[in-house]
């Protein structure tokens, strides 16, 4: 069995060799451009930023791929975890805070036949059960009014509203409030929120302070204390901590379960990301976290290298 392996593996091994050196010489002859960071500052539907260069002292991204700020879609730990059972109160005659929250988040995230989400419904009951200091509706108005979502936009109502969940515990409402500190220019002041929101274990201030550590924005620059970063977001659950850190570490080994790292890695190859895709052709390869597969080794290995990606 072992020669018979090594047979069909000779091959891949060959493919890929050839692979490497093609694209060894296409960069050389400036074929193609070398890839660079673009950094998502936003939360979820806002736009990136510039491309921008890594800064002195870091390494570039070894895929050019995306350094994400962001979450993607909405879902349902958006504006923070669910509130102990009975924290809430419940004014008289009101319906339940958590209901009123949970029914706003569906109107958030359901669009409208002509692409739009429904803003106003949410916001009416975000306003309900914020009434009942529902510190994830607080959370969500914020956000609204820092990104004039539904409403004008208006920071120091959001830093008002994003200060009553902190207080409430709302790990989430710090990031917020970093935030609207960040568009205020003030990027000490935006760290120590994240920092608060990292003491509780909040991914997306979390993966903030990856990003920022790794590119030296208001803090000094340290490589390794952004991977560091870049964990703790992932084990809370972030995606774009996961793929940070596999662009950072350049293998998927982070993940300590080998069926979670397979998972991950197809997600992010699927997602078009090139270390991923070579990853995965390689856990295909070896039989890491799936069955061993040649033929979808080669598939991947190829999906890879046609976005330029060689090892």
């Amino acid at each position: 069995m072992k020669h018979a392996h090594a047979l069909q593996a000779a091959p891949l091994r060959h493919y890929r060799r050839q692979v490497s050196a093609a694209l060894l010489v296409a960069q050389a002859l400036l074929i193609t451009p070398a890839g660079a960071a673009v950094v998502v500052r936003k939360l979820p539907e806002d736009a990136a930023a510039p491309t921008i260069n890594p800064a002195p002292g870091v390494p570039a991204p070894k895929d050019g791929s995306r350094m994400l700020r962001s979450e993607g879609s909405p879902n349902n730990t958006m504006f923070g975890p669910t509130p102990p059972e009975g924290s809430l109160r419940r004014p008289t005659g009101q319906e339940n805070p958590e209901q009123a929250y949970m029914a706003g988040l569906e109107q958030y995230k359901t669009r409208s036949a002509t692409g739009t989400r429904n803003y106003g419904r949410a916001i009416e009951y975000w306003r309900r059960a914020a009434q009942a200091e529902e510190p994830r509706a607080l959370t969500a108005l914020a956000y609204m009014y820092l990104r004039g979502r539904g409403v004008q936009r208006d920071a120091d109502a959001a830093r008002r509203l994003a200060t009553r969940a902190s207080r409430l515990g709302n790990p989430r409402a710090y990031f917020i409030l970093a935030e609207i500190l960040s568009d205020e220019g003030d990027g000490i002041g935006a760290i120590d929120m994240l920092e608060r929101g990292g003491l509780l274990e909040d991914a997306l201030a979390l993966n903030e302070l990856g990003v920022r550590s790794e590119l030296g924005d208001s803090m000094p620059r340290d490589l390794s204390r952004a991977q560091e970063y870049y964990r703790r977001s992932a084990r809370s659950g972030s995606k774009a901590a996961q793929r940070n850190l596999l662009r950072v570490t350049g293998h998927s080994s982070e993940l300590s379960d080998v069926g979670e790292r397979y998972a991950t890695t197809m997600v992010l190859a699927k997602e078009g990301d090139r270390v991923a895709m070579y990853n995965l052709g390689l856990m295909f390869h070896t039989g890491t976290g799936t069955g061993i597969s040649y033929r979808d080794a080669l598939d991947w290995y190829q999906r890879s290298a046609a976005k330029n990606y060689f090892k």
